[in-house]
């Protein structure tokens, strides 16, 4: 089988490495040469502990293998038989597809063609971020990154994009000196190395956002209403104004901003007014061309999805290589009510214990096809890791076809055309954000885990490089002296949305009176805030010690 080189399954940024190894049953001794192993591509520049999490993907041993209907395996054709059988008497108008954001292109479009032939109206990728960040047309070189004159983070980019880590360090330390600038609502894995660190208030990093693109612009814009530190922001701005070259890269994360969409918005203005590099960086590898390719055909509404779920509008629903489950745990009951459930899936996360009819899939260094770079260039899955013939989302999209009349068949040409058309965010967005008291509740993520770590927290790599830190929440040392609270201390955390018991680690960048809570645990997700363009957002709450 040898050396394959693979786009890794967990990285937006299509981080490519060689898996590497042979075909164990021409040997007749079993030895650590045989064990498939990673092979990084040190030419790109490209290092990333997520390369782990595809390679214990790829040998789970609790992989989903066999097709399921009502818990009992089954072959596949009897499952995809159950799923037209299931379908016959639901009205398409009532049936809801989640896709996830890391599969080919190709799969997103024959989802578009077969919900639109259908008339299935409830279609959208999974993640939020995704759709966000498709609106916005990327000028970006991953080749060109170490030669940027600034770099200027927004978000915690090197903890959701790993890889782009070494790319930014190679910058930092080249004899120019470049210089790295980071705006955010907490201290990160990426302010750390920031030479400037421009704080929002959270719940304010838009306005943020807003008023440094405007200065930059030569505009006016009036700091002292955004709570910023007026040298600060002075300073950066007299940076950016002179530097010759500037990459501005943007990561919204799940539960960081208040108003994601608007400080895309003003990121891509500040950009485009002095010809900077940008790049709008999603959570799934292919996520912003997923969503592209539903809107661009009417569908991708991930709002009105979730309000017809929770409804209780949706008689059947079908989940491509996602979890809404795990995603959003608020819904679980919602989606175990609804009479039709069905699932792709490649590990058993919380959907496949509540679907009907699960059926096994492929990660994406498994798959061919087309996925959409960074740098906007449609490239494709050339060489991908042998795997079984699993039927996977397009079989269940036939299936679909064959209950409501449908069309499933394309060609590649079509498929682009209707990419191609997608409209990019031209209108400025209205800001969406308010002051968060005196307890901001904010999220934030891990680079050892994925989203909302559905897939990553079954991995034993994972746990036992996080086994202390995993799930926790973080708060600053001034506040945890303040309220008696001390590292390793079980504490409640409590929003209006939600309450849940966490263990404290104190984080001794942390300078305000801000509580950060795991996004990858779906207790993090449970309880944040709440917006319907948006998904999770930062919320006030409170905090106490058990």
């Amino acid at each position: 089988m040898g050396a394959h080189s693979v786009t890794c399954h967990f990285c937006s940024m299509q981080d490519s490495f060689e898996i590497v190894f042979e075909l164990t049953s021409q040997k007749a001794h079993f030895s650590k040469e045989h064990v498939p192993k990673i092979g990084y591509h040190y030419s790109r520049n490209g290092l990333c502990p997520r390369g782990n999490f595809c390679l214990e993907a790829l040998k789970h041993t609790k992989r989903v293998a066999y097709c399921t209907v009502d818990g009992m395996q089954t072959r596949c054709s009897e499952a995809l038989e159950t799923v037209k059988e299931r379908l016959k008497s639901i009205d398409p108008a009532k049936v809801a597809i989640l896709i996830s954001g890391s599969v080919p292109l190709e799969v997103a479009y024959k989802t578009a063609l077969v919900a639109n032939s259908c008339g299935i109206r409830f279609v959208s990728t999974v993640n939020f971020d995704d759709i966000i960040t498709a609106k916005f047309m990327n000028n970006y070189s991953r080749e060109k990154i170490a030669e940027q004159e600034i770099i200027l983070a927004i978000g915690d980019v090197f903890t959701n994009h790993p890889t782009i880590s070494k790319l930014v360090h190679d910058a930092r330390f080249a004899e120019r000196k470049n210089f790295l600038a980071v705006v955010d609502n907490a201290s990160s894995r990426t302010s750390w190395f920031a030479w400037q660190f421009l704080k929002a208030k959270p719940g304010r990093t838009a306005a943020v956002v807003k008023a440094l693109a405007k200065a930059v612009r030569g505009e006016k814009a009036e700091v002292k209403n955004i709570d910023v530190d007026k040298a600060t922001f002075d300073k950066l701005v007299n940076l950016l104004q002179g530097a010759k070259s500037c990459a501005v890269l943007y990561s919204p994360g799940t539960g960081r901003f208040m108003d994601p969409l608007s400080i895309g918005y003003w990121a891509k203005q500040l950009a485009d007014a002095r010809g900077f590099m940008f790049a709008a960086m999603s959570t799934s590898s292919n996520g912003r061309g997923v969503a592209r390719i539903l809107e661009a055909n009417g569908l991708g509404n991930l709002k009105n999805t979730l309000a017809a779920i929770n409804a209780g509008d949706i008689e059947a629903l079908i989940c491509l290589g996602c979890d809404p489950v795990e995603a959003y745990p608020g819904i679980y009951q919602k989606v175990k009510d609804i009479p039709v459930r069905i699932a792709t899936a490649t590990l058993p996360t919380a959907i496949t214990k509540i679907a009907q009819v699960v059926l096994p899939t492929k990660f994406l260094f498994e798959r061919t096809g087309t996925i959409l770079s960074l740098s906007e260039r449609k490239y494709e899955l050339s060489d991908s890791v042998p795997s079984p013939d699993y039927p996977c989302e397009c079989a269940v999209l036939d299936s679909i076809g064959d209950v409501y009349g449908g069309s499933t068949d394309f060609e590649q040409s079509e498929m682009i055309a209707s990419m191609d058309s997608f409209a990019y965010l031209a209108e400025e967005p209205e800001i969406k954000e308010v002051d968060l008291g005196e307890i901001p509740v904010v999220g934030y993520s891990l680079p050892h885990h994925h989203g909302d770590g559905s897939i990553t927290r079954k991995f034993s790599w994972i746990r036992k490089n996080t086994a202390e830190s995993d799930g926790n929440v973080l708060i600053s040392p001034a506040f945890a002296k303040k309220m008696g609270i001390m590292n390793g201390d079980s504490v409640v955390v409590e929003t209006k949305d939600g309450k849940g018991e966490f263990t404290v680690r104190i984080q001794e960048d942390l300078k305000d009176d801000i509580v950060l809570v795991p996004v990858y645990m779906p207790s993090g997700r449970a309880i944040l805030g709440w917006d319907d363009d948006f998904g999770f957002v930062p919320t006030t709450g409170r905090i106490e010690k058990v």
